[in-house]
């Protein structure tokens, strides 16, 4: 059997199967319980995707107000060693160990759209990931990337990654996906900062809350990846 012959036998199959199957579908019956069948369907498809977008808002916190959203606290164990004590908002304290001379912070924020604001739906973060950053000697800095440790905030793990799932969807008009990084700030034993958000600005900076961490940035100017500036000190009764 050549190619063309081939063809048209399978065309006739598909043709007929076609017609046989359109025949069955729009019978009244059969139709009726197929239409009940993908609205049922469609149903359950769209609870299971509120429940999975609900139970995925868990890991994220408002930003209703600006005001302090993270604090962070360095001992000094060894040359270049810190114990990192970790604290959100709510109190959830975290200490890790990790080596390095400055840190930043990185969050993910969820931005809603001005109509969603209206409906009294605030946007939200995440903290990510913590970043020690150790600098290379002068006579490496031609040679070598500066040295990075990094501690990943756990989430529950729990219904749609959000933030993922918005930056993928770029194009809806619901939500933006924003990735925020602090300023890298000096590590230094007894230091404090707080990381506050500026509602107006939509913006998160550092700052020293304590002696130590006012000690540790004399002299020292923040470091943004693309940009520099100074931080003032944090107002305590925030």
């Amino acid at each position: 059997m050549n190619h063309l012959a081939l063809i048209s036998v399978l065309s006739a199959v598909a043709l007929l199967s076609g017609l046989i199957g359109c025949a069955l579908l729009f019978k009244k019956e059969v139709f009726t319980i197929w239409l009940k069948g993908m609205f049922g369907f469609s149903l359950i498809v769209f609870a299971l995707s509120f429940v999975g977008f609900s139970v995925g808002m868990v890991d994220y916190r408002e930003l209703e107000r600006s005001g302090t959203v993270f604090t962070t606290g360095f001992e000094k164990t060894a040359d270049g060693f810190f114990d990192v004590t970790l604290s959100s908002f709510n109190g959830d304290d975290q200490t890790v160990s990790l080596e390095g001379e400055t840190w930043s912070l990185q969050l993910h924020v969820l931005e809603w759209a001005s109509f969603m604001h209206a409906m009294r739906i605030t946007d939200s973060y995440r903290a990510v990931t913590f970043i020690s950053r150790t600098m290379p000697s002068d006579a490496q800095v031609a040679e070598e990337e500066p040295t990075r440790q990094t501690f990943v905030f756990e989430s529950s793990g729990l219904g749609l990654d959000l933030w993922s799932l918005a930056d993928q969807l770029s194009w809806n008009p619901f939500v933006t996906a924003r990735s925020e990084v602090t300023t890298y700030s000096p590590m230094l034993d007894g230091a404090e900062y707080t990381v506050s958000y500026d509602r107006a600005t939509k913006s998160f900076s550092v700052r020293p809350i304590n002696d130590a961490a006012d000690e540790a940035l004399g002299g020292y100017q923040l470091e943004a990846d693309v940009n520099e500036q100074a931080v003032p000190r944090a107002n305590t009764t925030d």
